[in-house]
């Protein structure tokens, strides 16, 4: 009995897509300036991060003027939680929610503020059609 509570709960949570508190957009917060942050001509350039079900992360630079990320600057890669799913690790960064703010490091650098994205999507779509005609 016990196992089959176990098999529709797996079940349940594959069909239904693993959600995590980290799942979703953030932006960095503005004004954090530092050696990494670096400045462009148009101010500044803000990281962005995508995190996927189950285990997808994207991340790119935000460009202020247009309000989205850089299609060009956009990097893919897994991510896993651990710590009790409280801390999620991608590459060499590791981050932590707490409700709409996550804040992210790297070993030895500063830690980065983040807040989550509300409404239209930021980042440009992850498979980009072909242009068919002529």
């Amino acid at each position: 009995m016990r196992s089959t509570i176990l098999t529709c709960g797996l079940l349940l949570s594959l069909a239904s897509g693993c959600v995590s508190k980290f799942d979703g957009e953030w932006l960095e917060d503005a004004g954090q300036r530092d050696v990494g942050n670096m400045l462009s001509a148009s101010g500044e350039r803000r990281m962005a991060i995508k995190f996927s079900p189950p285990s997808l992360v994207r991340t790119g630079l935000y460009l202020e003027r247009n309000g989205v990320v850089d299609e060009e600057s956009v990097q893919e890669n897994g991510y896993f939680l651990f710590d009790g799913f409280k801390v999620a690790q991608f590459g060499a960064m590791t981050a932590k929610v707490n409700g709409s703010q996550l804040t992210a490091s790297v070993p030895g650098g500063p830690e980065r503020h983040f807040t989550r994205v509300r409404g239209k999507s930021i980042f440009p779509p992850a498979a980009i059609p072909p242009a068919f005609g002529g």
